[in-house]
């Protein structure tokens, strides 16, 4: 697929999103507390430097293990954002509605092709990224600088840990279209980096530690946190708009990679509802067995280079 420049920014944008509310930003607040805001200094670096090597490295990759990793990586986000409409958004809807009308659509982007799917993922893109700087500037008048410190208190043990699943967590998802997007990816790597930054930042100067810690979906929750007091208020739930797109997205761009008939993608995705009402499973997934498995690709790239 041979698309131009602001398709692949939208495109990186979109798959280095992706895990960002739903896993990167309790992680790292969990593991660096006030000093989470240096995870993606140091990890945007360091995984630059191993985009480079994945780039020449990546069809090396066994395509029965290709398949097997994008059907995983797809199924845990679809699995949380459902748990996120579900949790946050559709307090009164079925999971079981919502899992349905999430696989419809889905399925509808994917029927339109490949063409279709990046140029929707652009219209979105400028849609999230007019969400990002209306909050942005919104948040501004809350941001209190002494709710980041004390800083520089963080364990090495919990930093390392942090900075390796930022780096699975912005780096794997580009994996699945790097080919594409490999002309244009040093400006729009360092800008999306440059983005996760102010949203951690962000997060820490308003809510301060304790309170950050205590949301499950922080990154939802200081969207809202934008427009406390004013009118908007009572449309918090357009907000969500901004998780949902920049979640849906993503999947499909994996849907789409995967090498199988279309109507066994909606299966498999349906096969997620049956989790759903298993919340420590879902928990326990997420913050132990999900990392290691957006390890592997990285582990068998440096073995074969």
């Amino acid at each position: 697929m041979k698309n131009d420049k602001w398709e692949s920014y939208a495109l990186v944008f979109f798959m280095m999103q992706s895990c960002v509310g739903f896993f990167l930003l309790d992680d790292i607040i969990l593991y660096m507390n006030n000093d989470a805001w240096i995870i993606p200094i140091v990890g945007s670096v360091i995984g630059f430097a191993l985009l480079k090597l994945c780039l020449y490295k990546f069809d090396k990759i066994d395509n029965k293990l290709y398949t097997l990793f994008l059907i995983i990586f797809m199924n845990t986000l679809f699995t949380n954002l459902v748990n996120f409409i579900d949790s946050e958004y559709l307090y009164d809807t079925p999971p079981l509605l919502i899992t349905i009308l999430l696989i419809f659509t889905i399925i509808y982007i994917l029927k339109n092709g490949e063409k279709s799917l990046f140029r929707t993922s652009l219209v979105i893109f400028f849609l999230c990224f007019f969400i990002y700087i209306i909050v942005t500037i919104g948040l501004i008048r809350q941001i209190n600088i002494l709710n980041i410190f004390p800083i520089f208190k963080f364990k090495i043990s919990n930093f390392l840990i942090a900075l390796w699943h930022y780096i699975v967590y912005t780096t794997i998802p580009l994996l699945i279209y790097l080919k594409s997007i490999k002309k244009n990816i040093n400006k729009s790597y360092f800008f999306n980096h440059l983005l996760i930054f102010i949203i951690i930042f962000t997060l820490l100067a308003v809510f301060g530690i304790n309170l950050a810690k205590l949301y499950t979906f922080p990154g939802y929750h200081i969207l809202k946190r934008a427009f406390a007091g004013a009118f908007i208020e009572r449309l918090e739930k357009v907000l969500a708009i901004y998780y949902i797109l920049s979640t849906i997205i993503p999947i499909t761009f994996i849907a789409n990679r995967i090498n199988i008939k279309k109507r066994y993608i909606g299966i498999i995705l349906f096969s997620n509802y049956f989790f759903l009402n298993n919340i420590n499973f879902i928990t326990y997934w997420n913050n132990y067995i999900f990392p290691i498995i957006l390890t592997i690709p990285l582990v068998f790239l440096i073995k074969k280079s």
